[in-house]
């Protein structure tokens, strides 16, 4: 009896912790360094050349996403608890390429932590696409790009594989995920492995969607992900460098309101204001100072934005 094929998301999610850990300790991307950072015992002297040399094992898992051992896991777990937080993560189980049918796709629904799991069965039980009397911000799609966490992008991706049709709801939930997947990629993927990740998520899900109401805006390059990723990440750290993002406003609300607003505006104005030592905030249409307003409303008292210079 042959053994049962291996979903790649398995193999991927392995390569991707390892590629996480060496990011967060510095480490070379080498199955070498992580064995020695991780199992240390197994780094031996060669008889024959004095030189040191591993088990291999650790190349295996960094090469070909061999799922590691449990002695390998638990070291994981000793050293780098935030890595294996990652390979649990229902990003990858929204991924995955089995079928699932409804019930089943509930059942995953239910797994996402209470508030994403809420707004997600809230959304399929009643869209709500042309209801203009709702706010923006209570829509239950625009809740999940505010959450804009793994549970929030896994719960996307997963209405977008799960409700092909009809085309208008299909087309509703691709714009969503099209407006926080890269933002949250540049947070949660290293950049050695974007390339990997990316196109697997292009060739496996984006593309696979027949019926559309119009052309696929996902780019088909990598390069492209990473010049927009890089913009991203460039965004978040004029915002820090502004102190916009800090202990009261977090990167994802920073994120969201971006979103929200007119956002080559907003970069436009953080540009001046990073220019000069005291600038005075413009009037402008859902500019840096309707940014700040905004962030304002969940900012404590003493540490609100000031309205008229900045």
């Amino acid at each position: 009896m042959t053994r049962p094929k291996k979903d790649p998301i398995e193999r991927l999610k392995v390569k991707y912790m390892l590629h996480f850990i060496a990011r967060i300790n510095d480490l070379r991307l080498t199955g070498y360094a992580l064995e020695k950072h991780f199992e240390p015992e197994n780094i031996k002297i060669s008889p024959n050349t004095g030189q040191l040399y591993d088990s291999g094992k650790w190349r295996r898992f960094l090469k070909h996403g061999i799922t590691p051992s449990k002695k390998s896991m638990s070291r994981i777990k000793e050293h780098c608890p935030s890595a294996l937080k990652t390979y649990h993560s229902p990003f990858w189980q929204a991924l995955t390429l089995i079928e699932r049918d409804e019930d089943q796709w509930h059942e995953f629904y239910n797994s996402l932590n209470k508030n994403v799991s809420t707004i997600v069965l809230d959304y399929i039980e009643n869209p709500r696409l042309f209801d203009e009397r709702m706010l923006d911000d209570n829509k239950p799609l625009k809740k999940l790009i505010r959450i804009g966490d793994d549970h929030a992008v896994a719960a996307l991706i997963a209405l977008f594989r799960q409700y092909s049709e009809p085309v208008l709801i299909n087309d509703d939930i691709e714009t969503h995920l099209y407006n926080v997947f890269f933002n949250f990629l540049s947070r949660f993927c290293p950049h050695s492995f974007l390339p990997e990740l990316y196109t697997y998520v292009y060739d496996n899900i984006l593309q696979r969607q027949i019926l559309r109401a119009r052309a696929s805006t996902w780019p088909d390059s990598v390069e492209v992900v990473e010049y927009m990723l890089s913009i991203e990440q460039k965004n978040e750290m004029m915002a820090e460098d502004l102190m916009i993002i800090d202990r009261h406003t977090t990167a994802r609300e920073f994120f969201y309101w971006k979103y929200r607003g007119n956002k080559p505006l907003i970069i436009q104005e953080m540009a001046e204001a990073f220019n000069h030592e005291k600038w005075k905030l413009p009037d402008s249409n859902q500019g840096l100072k309707w940014l700040l307003k905004a962030l304002n409303k969940s900012r404590p008292k003493k540490h609100k934005f000031g309205e008229v210079y900045f």
